[in-house]
């Protein structure tokens, strides 16, 4: 083989590992552009999966009793001559009326949850747990490395303070 076959075939060789390397994504970048570029499919797939969940809470019957108090009206009486034979006409006060009104009302309440936010934050509560852990993890590594880094540090100064006596 030639010096310049050989080239050739190192430059085919790149350009097709380049070509393979720039046509491949990752599985979620294919399937984050798939959504973008469909977002019906994505919207019956999340509907069909996570379905709304609808809950009714019936509410408590609340009775306002309103007592209300009108005056007596005077009714006229008949006429009628008195003894100087002039005519009277004599009226009727009746009795203050004593009205009472019931207002009932009940609030219910539906509440409805979204399945599909609920798994995606449950999700991220796992993975910001196990995330806490390995944090947590970490700190009291560190912290039992700083403890023997202050014990080596006294035990020099140490060693250095009997050196100088």
């Amino acid at each position: 083989m030639t010096l310049n076959m050989k080239n050739s075939i190192t430059i085919l060789l790149t350009l097709i590992s380049f070509l393979l390397l720039i046509s491949c994504a990752s599985q979620k970048e294919r399937a984050d552009k798939f959504l973008r570029n469909n977002p019906l499919y994505l919207a019956e797939k999340c509907a069909l999966n996570f379905p709304p969940t609808t809950k009714y809470i019936p509410g408590k019957t609340i009775t306002d009793t309103i007592i209300k108090k009108e005056p007596g009206i005077e009714v006229p009486c008949p006429e009628f001559k008195d003894e100087l034979g002039n005519i009277q006409k004599p009226t009727a006060k009746c009795p203050d009326q004593k009205i009472v009104e019931l207002i009932s009302h009940r609030t219910d309440t539906i509440y409805l949850e979204n399945t599909a936010n609920l798994m995606r934050l449950t999700g991220e509560n796992a993975l910001l747990v196990i995330d806490k852990q390995k944090l947590e993890e970490k700190v009291k590594k560190q912290k039992k490395d700083i403890i023997a880094l202050l014990v080596i540090i006294g035990l020099l100064g140490l060693g250095l303070y009997l050196k100088i006596r």
